[in-house]
């Protein structure tokens, strides 16, 4: 007989998706949450193809009523299932495949959406434009010391423009969260998934050569070749960003911080672009750079920080 409760962490992350509604402004810890709990359910022990079957059924006729439904199909389980799949079968040397490989659907689904089915752009413009017009224009009456320097001036007096750039970075941006929630699920797989140790992300460092030819090819006047170069520019920057903050939590590791300043400082290195392309540059200098202190003890017993 199928135990009941095996249902029980499918139904907790839809409903933990379907917060977001709700709850906009923790949209990311509800986007962990959702992921955390079909990894439960993926481990589980009493989970059988029944319960599979059924999961996917259930998740199928949730199409017919809600277009959200295929938002969480695309966006929770479908890279849950394909990191799921590839953590088992990757050694540590190659551990960063599980985290890049997962996003890569969702995101190619969202280029093609959005450049080639031209309503949805409108549609997607419009709404974006609306929104920096319900952020900027209460302020701008209120708070005239932000009207002429910097990001929040550059919406204010540019609002169109802004709207056009950030759809022409949705791709990335749709990766790149992905890709941030799938890292922090595998952070914690060892408090609610199992008991084995983490295994660290970590480029091979021929993949800076990536980074480098699209620097390269972002140069050259042609607009489509631009906007190709900038979303896996932006891509590749927020991948470093992750080994960067590898090295950073192995550095809080070994000067043993306490989880609640980890906590802290983590949230801090979200504030500021500025902050997450420093860990980014931290991340593509240890490619050459290998300071001790940014070193784990496993990588030195395995020989893996040569």
């Amino acid at each position: 007989m199928i135990s009941i409760k095996v249902y029980l962490y499918p139904i907790l992350s839809v409903i933990s998706f379907m917060l977001i509604s709700f709850y906009p402004l923790i949209t990311i810890i509800l986007f962990i949450i959702s992921y955390v709990f079909l990894a439960i359910y993926l481990s589980a022990d009493d989970r059988t193809i029944i319960s599979d079957i059924v999961v996917v059924s259930i998740y199928i006729l949730a199409l017919t009523y809600s277009k959200v439904a295929l938002i969480y199909i695309l966006g929770i389980f479908v890279p849950m299932l394909t990191f799921f799949y590839l953590a088992k079968k990757s050694s540590k040397k190659q551990f960063f495949i599980p985290i890049i490989v997962p996003p890569l659907l969702i995101s190619l689904l969202s280029t093609i959406l959005i450049f080639f089915v031209s309503y949805i752009y409108t549609e997607l413009y419009n709404n974006i434009l609306l929104f920096i017009t319900d952020l900027t224009e209460p302020a701008k009456k209120t708070m005239e010391r932000f009207s002429d320097k910097g990001l929040f001036a550059y919406m204010i007096n540019n609002k169109e423009k802004a709207a056009n750039n950030f759809i022409e970075l949705m791709p990335a941006v749709i990766y790149s969260f992905t890709l941030l929630t799938i890292f922090f699920v595998n952070k914690l797989r060892p408090n609610f998934i199992d008991d084995g140790q983490v295994q660290r992300f970590r480029l091979p460092d021929y993949f800076v050569w990536i980074f480098i030819l699209f620097a390269g090819l972002f140069l050259i006047k042609e607009p489509t070749l631009q906007l190709i170069s900038k979303n896996i520019l932006t891509i590749c920057a927020f991948l470093y960003f992750l080994q960067g903050f590898e090295l950073f939590d192995i550095f809080f590791n070994k000067v043993k911080l306490s989880r609640l300043i980890k906590i802290l400082i983590i949230l801090i290195l979200f504030t500021k672009p500025s902050i997450i392309l420093f860990v980014a540059c931290v991340g593509m200098l240890n490619i050459w750079v290998k300071p001790k202190i940014f070193i784990d003890e496993d990588e030195v017993n395995n020989g893996l920080s040569k």
